[in-house]
């Protein structure tokens, strides 16, 4: 258990380090397209509010499920 908790929480690192580097990205690509004179601002700013919503939902879909609890013990047998 602790082997795939330890693997979801990589790949929830992971994730969230695609979206910010996805981010950055785009931001950049924003700059480079201002600096030409073409403004998209409205456009890429929608399609990077999509991104970090679809990775909000991946990463709310990665939460470890709650462990069930223990069964409980077995009743003592009675004393002679």
């Amino acid at each position: 258990m602790a082997d795939e908790s330890a693997a979801l929480n990589d790949l929830q690192t992971a994730i969230a380090g695609i979206g910010t580097a996805i981010t950055a990205e785009i931001g950049a690509l924003q700059a480079a397209m201002n600096a030409q004179g073409v403004n998209n601002s409205p456009a890429i700013e929608a399609s990077v509010q999509k991104i970090k919503d679809l990775t909000t939902t991946l990463n709310n879909s990665l939460v470890p499920a709650i462990p069930a609890p223990a069964p409980a013990p077995a009743p003592a047998a009675p004393a002679a």
